[in-house]
């Protein structure tokens, strides 16, 4: 349970009624913020408020007693949650919690009463724990992604991952689920008490923000197979740029935990991520991990100081698009390449010497899963095609000894940067949290006395 104290009268309010705010930040996504407002006005719930943060600034909705607009700039979803947090902070209806959810999720038009038939189920815990929906994919609804996470102090965890609705003790082991560190904000609903102007969400743009803040409350985390949503499947939203926030919001958040990972094991581990990706051709994930250590090196101070609109632009330029390669693909041979391995210790030795083959004459083209990570998997590849199996999309890439080059040159540099900073920066990162997390730092980094 958290050990943090409740300062705002506003959230003094007990009851036995559950009355909800419910904040989706949304950047551009003019159809599915269309269906959950919608959906919404359906319920036509007093208990209910909606409050869309539009960060693009471009949603035209006419506001409603229980649905409030709200224009932000684009300060990705870590801005809109922390936007939509101060709204309600500054409101003067007495809500019992809050709910985070993504703007690119769906669910029935039940789902609110059966959490609120929880929450006063919980009894006092309602006014304590957390409560995380259970993901399940929008391509496949019967496959669970997740139901919390677990955070190991380098990396998290999915609880509950792969299981099949459809098998009979699946709903069961998913409401025996227990131990989860956090709930991730595709749907979290959290006590009022925590929500307060010195408990606001790092200023990550986007990933690991979530995770930071159930690190940082300590709250219970229920979860239950009948609290769930279908979202758009993470296989596609593995971009460059979301390499980039994922690598340097991680090294944010394990800095402010310190989960007790020494600096050789976080060295070690960036090192065999850029090896994969260098090995894998993906040189703009190589490069975005780069400046993702980059960045993370210049401190919270620089982070809160950017102008997260203008610099998200900038980092958008590691992207290249996906593209339907299904019509290219010969299942037969990806079968076989997904198997490639070392077969003995012979291979695996001239395979390091070699560099991965990047010393030696390239031999085949190779078709491998979007998510593949084993640098064996690109070993002499003359041209790598990634697949996502569901959609039929990816990318190609070539073998480009160039960029390969000047990638292991900057991580090099940047190792050396990492052995004698390091832990200076990580404790920088400590001293600042509580600034980074307070409403004084965020109206400075939403520029609200702009948009005002």
């Amino acid at each position: 349970m958290s050990n943090l104290s409740n300062k705002n009268s506003n959230n003094n309010c007990v009851s036995s009624d559950k009355n909800i705010a419910v904040i989706v930040p949304t950047y551009n996504r003019e159809k599915s913020i269309n269906n959950i407002v919608n959906t919404f006005l359906e319920l036509d719930d007093y208990r209910i408020h909606l409050y869309i943060i539009d960060n693009a600034r471009n949603f035209h909705y006419d506001c409603r007693p229980n649905l409030t607009v709200i224009p932000n700039i684009n300060a990705g979803g870590a801005g809109g949650f922390a936007r939509g947090m101060l709204e309600v902070l500054d409101s003067e209806e007495h809500f019992s919690h809050v709910v985070l959810m993504d703007d690119d999720i769906s669910f029935d038009s039940k789902l609110f009463e059966r959490l609120i038939n929880f929450l006063k189920s919980l009894g006092p815990d309602s006014n304590e724990c957390f409560v995380g929906g259970a993901m399940f994919r929008s391509d496949r609804p019967y496959f669970h992604v997740e139901s919390g996470a677990k955070w190991n102090g380098l990396v998290v965890e999915p609880l509950g991952y792969g299981l099949d609705i459809r098998e009979p003790q699946a709903t069961k082991m998913i409401d025996s689920i227990f131990g989860a560190d956090y709930a991730a904000w595709w749907f979290c609903c959290i006590p009022i008490k925590y929500i307060r102007d010195d408990n606001l969400p790092l200023p990550l743009f986007f990933q690991w923000d979530d995770v930071d803040y159930g690190l940082r409350n300590k709250a219970g985390v229920y979860t239950r197979s009948d609290i769930y949503v279908l979202h758009e499947p993470f296989d596609l939203k593995r971009t460059a740029m979301q390499y980039y926030y994922s690598n340097r919001n991680s090294l944010i958040v394990n800095s402010c935990h310190d989960g007790g990972d020494s600096k050789k094991t976080v060295i070690k581990t960036l090192k065999n991520r850029i090896i994969s990706e260098i090995c894998l051709y993906r040189y703009e994930y190589a490069e975005s991990l780069n400046k993702s250590i980059e960045d993370f090196l210049k401190g919270p101070m620089w982070l809160c100081s950017i102008n997260p609109e203008e610099y998200n632009n900038e980092i958008l330029r590691f992207n290249k698009p996906f593209q339907f390669v299904a019509n290219k693909v010969d299942y037969d041979w990806l079968g076989v390449c997904r198997n490639i391995k070392d077969c003995d210790f012979l291979h695996k030795f001239i395979r390091m010497v070699s560099l991965n083959g990047y010393l030696l004459k390239s031999k085949n083209d190779f078709i491998l899963p979007l998510y593949t990570d084993k640098p064996v998997q690109g070993y002499r590849a003359n041209k790598i095609l990634f697949l996502e199996e569901i959609s039929g999309m990816g990318f190609e890439r070539n073998k480009d000894i160039k960029k390969a080059i000047c990638c292991i040159f900057k991580f090099l540099f940047l190792y050396i940067k990492l052995l004698f900073c390091y832990s200076n920066v990580k404790r920088k990162y400590r001293d600042k949290y509580s600034y980074m997390t307070s409403k004084e730092m965020w109206k400075k980094y939403l520029r609200l006395n702009e948009l005002n």
